[in-house]
């Protein structure tokens, strides 16, 4: 594109962005935004005064790679997709157990 074509680009675009810039939209792009009754599901929790765990663990910081010590105790184990280790790509797997 010849400076005199990109130039000119450059303007209609800038247009284009001052028009819809003058709209003031105060649009919420944001995604995974859970509703107000998936909110309160969790107020109980913040009713909590004890969040450790049984070997000690504070539940708020997530624990260690592993996952929190007692998880496994109710079933929940931490699977890599795909065979890959990395513990931000792990999925949660939860499994009844009979006891």
């Amino acid at each position: 594109m010849d400076p005199t074509a990109l130039q000119q680009r450059a303007s209609e675009l800038r247009g284009r962005y001052d028009a819809i810039a003058a709209r003031k939209l105060t649009l919420d792009m944001t995604r995974g935004k859970p509703c107000p009754e998936q909110l309160d599901l969790s107020l109980p929790m913040l009713e909590l005064r004890d969040y450790r765990a049984a070997d000690g663990s504070d539940c708020r910081n997530y624990g260690l790679v592993e996952g929190l010590p007692g998880a496994s105790d109710v079933g929940l184990t931490l699977e890599p997709p795909g065979g890959s280790a990395a513990p931000t790509m792990s999925l949660l797997v939860a499994d009844v157990k009979l006891a």
